[in-house]
């Protein structure tokens, strides 16, 4: 099964990276409006972002991924 995804990975090493992107930006979306909802339904300001804790990191996380995929697309670029 691994040397599956590495021959497709050689083979196709643009497609991954922006596969491996467009998976980062959606995960991104997604924990900020776990933000937003976190908010939107606490009782207090301090509940809500107590409650927005682990989604924000979550969006720190991928937020890296999506600059390292950037990163990786402007270098395969050259």
């Amino acid at each position: 099964m691994f040397d599956s995804i590495k021959r497709f990975i050689d083979r196709h090493p643009l497609g991954w990276v922006l596969f491996m992107l467009t998976i980062s930006v959606v995960c991104t979306v997604l924990c900020f409006s776990g933000v937003i909802v976190a908010f939107v339904y606490s009782t207090s300001f301090m509940d809500g972002v107590l409650d927005a804790l682990f989604p924000m990191f979550l969006a720190g996380i991928n937020m890296i991924a999506v600059v390292a995929n950037v990163e990786r697309i402007a270098q395969m670029s050259k």
